[in-house]
């Protein structure tokens, strides 16, 4: 009966040590729960030059967030400044200059200035009255159209 004598006098420090075992439990998988969210949950940035999926000659900044989780604040540098065939300065484009303030996961920015000093060129090229060409005139089957099937 030494025992149980002996447990029920130091009750009140037994339950503070176990108390204090549980909250040191508790507190280390917490850091481990959240060390594990943080490895799941990080934004990774990929900025890179890329050529345009039609105009292959022509070039586009993109910038593509690939991680699982959303980036804060991005500001960006640029060393150089520009691009020798690229006629926009790094600072001038807008998201470089100011910054993006919330990235999500998947979504990608593209800076297409060389497609759109491209098109500028174009409609200085061509005739005020000229029509774009429609999808099926650019579509396979217009180009079989009037030939026979085999």
């Amino acid at each position: 009966m030494g025992i149980i004598d002996w447990l029920n006098t130091n009750s009140g420090v037994i339950i503070a040590i176990a108390a204090v075992v549980l909250v040191g439990i508790i507190g280390y998988y917490t850091y481990l729960t959240w060390q594990l969210l943080k490895a799941n949950n990080t934004p990774e940035i990929v900025v890179s030059l890329r050529p345009h999926h039609v105009h292959v000659q022509l070039v586009m900044l993109c910038i593509e967030n690939i991680g699982t989780g959303a980036a804060h604040d991005l500001q960006f540098t640029t060393n150089p400044t520009s691009i020798p065939n690229l006629s926009v300065p790094f600072e001038k484009i807008g998201f470089l200059k100011s910054g993006i303030a919330y990235f999500e996961p998947g979504r990608k920015k593209e800076f297409k200035a060389a497609l759109e000093e491209w098109d500028a060129l174009v409609k200085k090229i061509a005739k005020p009255d000229a029509q774009p060409l429609s999808d099926y005139a650019m579509s396979r089957e217009s180009i079989y159209e009037n030939h026979p099937k085999l």
